[in-house]
């Protein structure tokens, strides 16, 4: 009796949730404990009001927040102090959501929960504030076999599954004493947890080549170059040693078709900066390959103001046509100080907090880049940068739009060695499975590796080392059902919530008006 009022009847049983949560997300290797972790809160949720659960589910969310995200600090202690006022909320809106839904139907209202969960990790995924990272699903990406129904609804249908796994078991601990309600709650269980194994077992059981594609050579440079060292002028020349003595080195063991270097591999303005281009430009013309390169850049408007970027180069040997790819996403209070435009105060305030704040400009349309290998084949690419492997929409318009493989180029450095640069890793499996596509990802100071359409890391280097990686992957022009229907799975959940809230809203008006009919 005590363990169950310690994890159940406690007034801080909720407290499990959020530990629990942490305790499921990488690198941490306890991804199970995610089918029960939310137990505790939902039973706390059925028991509260409303204006209590939105404090419960503000702290839940700031506990597993802070678990998750800490490393934040490492670079910015602002842009952490930021992030955790801002990420909790969603948690406490699902808290009062399903507290105030559970007054109107009881505990039935828990069946709601995935709805309500997947609703908001999707609408979290939109605007200038958006920080999908903690996304649900990702606690499944250590083991790929449960993830692969996303080629179906994309990673928020893995945390809907994740959310409904926990709402059965609740099912199961409040009809222990009826039989039946009991044995259809396990039912219901078992085939929540059978049919995703099915279908992830026959998806991974496929044949790894459905097209007669030949496979593209790819080498991932990482340099391991200190973040903090490689902006001095100084270290200008030393850096280009670097990636140029591991792009020879990499023609030299494997011959391959393309090289990538990370996100702002060349601390400069690439294209403005003939020397340096020159330089990377005698490397492919002399190797004779592909160089795929992060770097920054800069646009004059026509209002003569100057707009700069965090891009992605690919230069082609025998022509001087280089293809340019400007990040969309850009990480809020970073990169850019969102509504900046709307409100130019703004940028005034926030360069007094912190001088060095950047004021890049999103681009503004998908990258496809085409490749001519050596025996004459034309495929399609698309680079990713950075945080932009967290944004599942992305990864979408890069597929429909012709990308045969993705390229996520990062510097995840800025983190030192924690769980960051693991969990950014772990989170390009989503968008493989997603889209069925092969994943290159070249990290300055690590994770780097190569991801199968399946999610699997078939290939890694080691963190905070200076590596060549090399391998083939196979370019795939097939389009998942999620490909092609990226907002049906999406736009149900936001419908059922709508749906719920407007039935419950009708019910409390309907039974408030025979109250008052009684009263009179």
């Amino acid at each position: 009796m005590k363990i169950r009022n310690l994890f159940f009847d406690s007034p801080w049983s909720w407290l499990w949730t959020p530990l629990g949560l942490a305790a499921a997300f990488p690198p941490l290797p306890f991804g199970p404990i995610a089918a029960v972790a939310l137990v505790p809160f939902f039973r706390t949720a059925m028991r509260r009001g409303p204006g209590a659960m939105l404090a419960v589910g503000y702290a839940a969310g700031l506990i597993w927040s802070a678990a998750t995200l800490y490393w934040i600090a490492w670079p910015t202690a602002l842009g952490f102090i930021g992030a955790m006022l801002i990420l909790p909320a969603a948690f406490a809106v699902f808290g009062c959501a399903l507290s105030w839904l559970g007054g109107v139907w009881g505990g039935k209202a828990l069946v709601t929960a995935p709805f309500l969960w997947a609703g908001l990790e999707i609408i979290s995924a939109r605007g200038d504030l958006a920080f999908p990272w903690n996304m649900l699903a990702v606690v499944c990406t250590p083991g790929p076999v449960w993830i692969q129904f996303a080629d179906r609804t994309g990673a928020a249908g893995v945390s809907f599954w994740i959310v409904l796994l926990n709402v059965l078991v609740v099912a199961v601990l409040m009809n222990r004493r009826d039989v039946k309600r009991t044995a259809a709650a396990v039912t219901g269980l078992v085939l929540a947890l059978l049919l995703p194994l099915a279908y992830g077992t026959r998806a991974m059981g496929r044949p790894a080549l459905p097209e007669p594609a030949k496979p593209v050579r790819i080498s991932l440079l990482q340099g391991n170059v200190d973040p903090y060292k490689k902006w001095t002028p100084a270290f200008l020349d030393s850096n280009f040693i670097i990636f140029d003595r591991l792009t020879r080195r990499a023609a030299v063991e494997y011959r391959p078709d393309l090289v990538v270097w990370p996100e702002t591999a060349t601390a400069c303005y690439l294209r403005h900066r003939f020397l340096y281009l020159n330089w990377i430009k005698h490397l492919t013309d002399s190797l004779n390959l592909h160089i795929l390169t992060g770097s920054h850049d800069y646009d004059w408007s026509a209002e003569d103001s100057i707009r700069t970027y965090n891009a992605a180069f690919l230069l082609r040997p025998g022509s001087w046509d280089i293809d340019r790819y400007c990040k969309m996403r850009l990480v809020p209070f970073s990169e850019r100080v969102p509504w900046v435009d709307r409100i130019p105060i703004l940028r005034r305030l926030a360069f007094r907090v912190r001088s060095d704040m950047g004021d890049y400009t999103a681009g503004d349309s998908t990258g496809v880049f085409v490749m001519t290998l050596r025996d004459g084949r034309s495929v399609r690419l698309s680079p990713l940068i950075c945080f932009e492997s967290v944004f599942p929409d992305l990864a979408v318009r890069c597929a429909a739009a012709g990308a045969e493989f993705l390229i996520v180029i990062t510097n995840d450095g800025w983190f030192g060695d924690t769980s960051g640069p693991r969990q950014h890793a772990a989170i390009a499996s989503l968008r493989a499975v997603e889209n069925r596509r092969w994943i290159a990802r070249c990290a300055n100071t690590g994770i780097s590796g190569f991801i199968d359409p399946c999610g699997r890391m078939v290939s890694k280097t080691r963190f905070n080392r200076e590596e060549v990686l090399s391998g083939e992957i196979v370019p795939r022009s097939e389009l998942t059902f999620f490909t092609r229907h990226p907002r049906l799975f999406g736009g149900t959940v936001l419908g059922a919530d709508l749906f719920f809230l407007l039935a419950a809203l009708v019910i409390r008006f309907r039974n408030r008006g025979r109250r008052l009919r009684g009263a009179a």
